[in-house]
């Protein structure tokens, strides 16, 4: 057997040293294709029917909120951050709560001091809510040959889901311009024509809690410029006696420096809670916290351990929240009474113009990833300052009431027998902040002990944006 084998190895080795093909033998032609054929129409293209959306920014506010019906239950929860009230109006274009005031005045004491003559008048305060109409409508084709190329594509499958996911987007920028401006955009044309003012609560950092701009109700003027390629009024402006008291604490935190100085550390949280609580007065939610929410640049500094100032170290991890902390989404831990949710679509709040003309221009993120913010890197320097703020939010029980007359319905308009078609998503509704005051209100600018207005529910916050590459 052995022999066999050596004998067959030997004569395929010699065969195929001395093996000669015959002259005579011709390969194969090679195929023409169908470039060669001048067939490329008959070329088979696959593609996926199954269309894939470009993503966007998740909005924290999505599940923040709660229900109550004002029909059946007049009360304010007082566990919730959200008053979102789902009644129908009725014919009404607003609806009024009211606040009854705690007794304040002087007791009588002693046998020579008398109760008659000296009864203290019991007071109120109310809020009122206002809807408007919200609306967005798409084009469509209803047949003919547009109509077979773009329905075998699967996008008219799809226009519903866009609505809602639309309408969700829209819902968190209204929420982030009321908790900033008092009233959402909807709430400022008519017929309703609310006027906007910044929240009367605000925290700055790097400033003590008797240095934060005192609130000035007097009218806030506004300049709304060009509408963008979108139709959003990215480049508005406010000016005002308020505008002028926020920029002017805005630029002493920060300096004029090369880099600001109005950072998020733990002594600013210490100061932020000593002002919510004993100075703002604020009520917290039904566990005695309140819910910070932060934009992404300041939650990447924040949870730094390595970083001078930072709670990365001390800051209570999810794992050790309550259950009901733990659902809060983007949650990232709780310092002393203060959950932190990390907000992705946070507003931007850039200073202008020059001291006593100052100008203030927010920057949200629209639906669909059209993002107006200034993202630039925060300088002082002269002849490119940039004097950007992120725009965060203490939220306390009742901070913003959402009032949804109706829920999203879809309409459909017609043309040419059918052919052109739109299609509208619309609701009823609106968003502002819960402020209480009396039938005239005082705006005059005073502190938050003195005025009458009451904002029990909501601050904003100010923060410088430190660039990621000094993070580590």
């Amino acid at each position: 057997m052995r022999f066999s084998l050596l004998s067959l190895f030997l004569y395929r080795l010699m065969f195929t040293m001395f093996y000669k093909p015959r002259v005579d033998m011709v390969a194969p032609a090679e195929a023409d294709t169908l470039s060669d054929m001048a067939a490329t129409a008959l070329q088979l293209k696959a593609w996926n029917k199954t269309l894939k959306e470009r993503c966007t920014l998740d909005d924290v506010y999505n599940r923040l909120k709660v229900a109550i019906d004002p029909v059946k239950q007049n009360t304010i929860p007082d566990n919730a951050i959200f008053m979102q009230f789902e009644a129908a109006p009725t014919g009404a274009h607003s609806y009024t709560f009211g606040m009854s005031v705690p007794l304040q005045n002087a007791p009588q004491e002693g046998t020579a001091e008398t109760v008659l003559g000296n009864e203290e008048q019991l007071d109120l305060l109310s809020l009122t809510i206002y809807y408007n109409e919200i609306k967005k409508g798409v084009a469509l084709k209803g047949w003919g040959i547009d109509f077979e190329d773009l329905s075998q594509t699967g996008v008219y499958g799809q226009v519903n889901a866009k609505f809602v996911k639309y309408f969700q987007e829209l819902r968190g920028r209204r929420i982030r311009e009321a908790q900033m401006l008092t009233y959402s955009s909807e709430l400022t044309k008519a017929p309703v024509s609310k006027k906007q003012q910044f929240n009367p609560n605000i925290f700055i950092c790097n400033l003590a809690a008797g240095s934060q701009p005192e609130w000035d109700g007097s009218n806030l003027s506004t300049t709304a410029g060009s509408a963008d390629s979108k139709g959003f009024y990215s480049t508005r402006t406010h000016t005002g006696d308020y505008v002028e008291a926020i920029a002017d604490a805005m630029v002493a935190a920060s300096g004029t420096g090369t880099t600001s100085k109005a950072y998020l550390d733990v002594g600013n949280i210490i100061e932020a809670e000593y002002y919510v609580t004993q100075i703002l007065k604020m009520e917290s939610l039904a566990d005695g916290t309140y819910i910070w929410v932060l934009p992404s640049a300041v939650a990447a500094s924040l949870k730094d351990p390595t970083l001078t100032g930072s709670v990365g170290n001390v800051l209570m991890q999810a794992g050790d929240l309550t259950d009901g902390q733990r659902n809060i989404p983007n949650v990232l831990g709780r310092y002393g009474r203060f959950v932190f949710v990390e907000d992705s679509r946070a507003a931007t709040l850039t200073i202008g113009g020059s001291n006593g003309s100052w100008t203030l221009k927010p920057g949200f993120v629209q639906p669909g990833g059209n993002d107006d913010r200034n993202m630039s890197p925060w300088t002082g320097s002269s002849g490119g300052a940039n004097y950007v703020f992120e725009a965060g939010c203490i939220l306390g029980a009742g901070g913003l009431a959402e009032w949804v007359v109706k829920d999203i319905q879809y309409a459909k308009e017609t043309t040419e027998y059918l052919q052109n078609q739109g299609k509208a998503g619309f609701f009823l509704g609106g968003i502002q902040l819960a402020l209480f005051d009396k039938d005239t209100p005082d705006t005059t600018a005073v502190s938050p002990a003195a005025r009458t207005i009451v904002n029990q529910g909501s601050c904003l916050t100010l923060f410088s944006r430190r660039a990621i590459s000094t993070l580590k």
